[in-house]
């Protein structure tokens, strides 16, 4: 799904972008150009980034925290 519509990011490139690192909306803003234009997006793009970070967290907390 097409996440923002201006530099054609989805939902698949910014939840890419969280498993490369990417733990703010700043990192993926600068991952994957989403948010550049008009700004629409930043919404849905918060919610999939603390979604997938939490399946992330729940999958692989050696990611998060070494372990």
């Amino acid at each position: 799904m097409i996440v923002c519509s201006c530099n054609k990011v989805t939902d698949t490139d910014i939840r890419e972008a969280i498993e490369d690192g990417a733990t703010s909306l700043k990192a993926l803003r600068k991952q994957t150009g989403l948010g550049e234009s008009c700004g629409s997006c930043l919404q849905g793009a918060k919610i999939i980034l603390s979604n997938h970070s939490e399946d992330l967290l729940k999958a692989r907390p050696d990611l998060y925290y070494g372990v």
